[in-house]
């Protein structure tokens, strides 16, 4: 791969119901909203909330990049203690991210400070 991430705009409101159903039925349009960019080793994990206005990659590497999901833009970079695989963004904005190399969980807020890292132990993470 490249190591970017495309983003498409899909409309203002969600994509529930109704409008669902007609967006699955038209093809993506050929050049994305915004290619973000900063990663040089392959994405791994991908999370985005227009909400919050973020989307959060990472990479096989640990680099966490956060960007500004309405523009395009690198807001600011971290990295977590080993490859992440999983990641999701809270509607308070704050940044949950899986590691299986070291099964460990990490909570971070969207300005990178790390808030808490907890041993996932045992627990399957899907």
């Amino acid at each position: 791969g490249d190591a970017t991430a495309r983003v498409w705009f899909l409309g203002i409101g969600g994509l529930r119901g109704n409008r669902l159903r007609e967006w699955t039925r038209r093809p993506l349009p050929e050049v994305p909203s915004h290619v973000l960019h900063g990663h040089s080793a392959p994405i791994t994990a991908v999370a985005a909330d227009a909400e919050v206005d973020v989307c959060a990659t990472s990479s096989s590497d640990g680099l966490v990049l956060l960007h500004r999901l309405s523009k395009g833009r690198l807001l600011r970079s971290f990295h977590h203690t080993c490859r992440v695989d999983r990641m999701l963004l809270t509607r308070s904005g704050d940044l949950i991210a899986h590691g299986s190399a070291d099964n460990v969980l990490s909570l971070s807020t969207v300005n990178g400070r790390k808030v808490r890292q907890v041993p996932a132990g045992n627990v399957e993470v899907s």
